[in-house]
This record gives structure tokens, sequence and C-alpha cells, in this order.
């Protein structure tokens, strides 16, 4: 399994490196029922400098996997010293907007960046909503990006001439 890249939200450039091992084994007398055991754990220290200890979970399913590894990111990265916590007093902004001016045609797509930096909780994404000309366009747009760092797309829908 490959290594997880973590970015603490609260300081930029500290991240952290979280290692994670998936193994299949088919335990003697078990007519070939797969087992996984996953290990996730990381060389950073904890708040107090020591080593941290690797997380061990059990599963019957790839699928119990996927549902534990949130949980097991999480206990991980809740023993790690990130460093002094910053509050996120400002908001996210719009960093970037295209087309721009008065004179646009009707068939201009429309390209928005929006930023939250750091310290960031990040943007909350089914907060926004996307008006053109007064027409609510939100079900329209294509969302890229990261948590801080969104770029918003929307494509015009063809149009019939009555």
């Amino acid at each position: 399994m490959p290594d997880i890249l973590v970015t603490n939200p609260n300081f930029d450039g500290s991240s952290i490196t979280v290692n994670v091992d998936l193994v299949s084994i088919v335990p003697k007398n078990e007519l070939g029922d797969h087992k996984y055991i996953f290990t996730i754990g990381t060389f950073y220290k904890d708040t107090n400098g020591d080593s941290i200890d690797p997380i061990y979970v059990h599963s019957t399913s790839i699928k119990g996997f996927w549902d534990s590894l949130p949980d097991a990111l999480e206990s991980i990265c809740s023993k790690i010293g990130w460093g002094e916590y910053k509050t996120d007093n400002v908001c996210p902004y719009v960093n970037y907007y295209s087309p721009k001016g008065e004179d646009v045609s009707l068939y201009s797509s429309v390209v928005v960046n929006i930023k939250d930096d750091y310290p960031s909780t990040g943007i909350d994404v089914d907060s926004i909503k996307v008006y053109i000309n007064n027409i609510d366009v939100t079900e329209d747009i294509v969302v890229d990006g990261s948590y801080n760092d969104l770029k918003l797309m929307w494509n015009p829908k063809k149009r019939a001439l009555k």
C-alpha cells in the first residue's frame, strides 16, 4: 500500500507521512476465506517526543478495510505533536475568475478559484451557491481542487433559439 501524506490544516508546511500496509491471509482450516490485517503507522513523534505505536486492524473484507481507515488515520494524527493550534479567523476568498468584463459571450464558460489561507478549516463545498444572471446554476458546477483551494467551473448548456 502507498504512503498517505497528511497535512495539518492548522499550519502551512506541517505534513506527515503515514504508511499503510494491507496483508491478506487465509487462516488454516477456513476453506479459503480471506482475512485482512492492515497496519497504519508513522515515524513522526507524539506530543512528548516519543514514538507512536502503529495501529493494527483486523477485517474480514476489503470494505472493512476502507471503512476502518479513516478512524485509524484520525487516531494516529491525534497523537502527533502538530505544534501550537491557530484559529481560522479569515473567510475564504475569490482569487481568480474568468471571464472578466461586460462584453462576454452568452456561451462563455465561467471559472472561479476560491482559496482559504492557513490556518484553514477548509472550504465547505456544500455551502457554495452559484448564480449567473440571477439564475441558480449550482447543480451544474464542476468542483475540483483541495479543501482550501477550489476551482469551480460552469459550462453553459446549449440553447435553442426560438
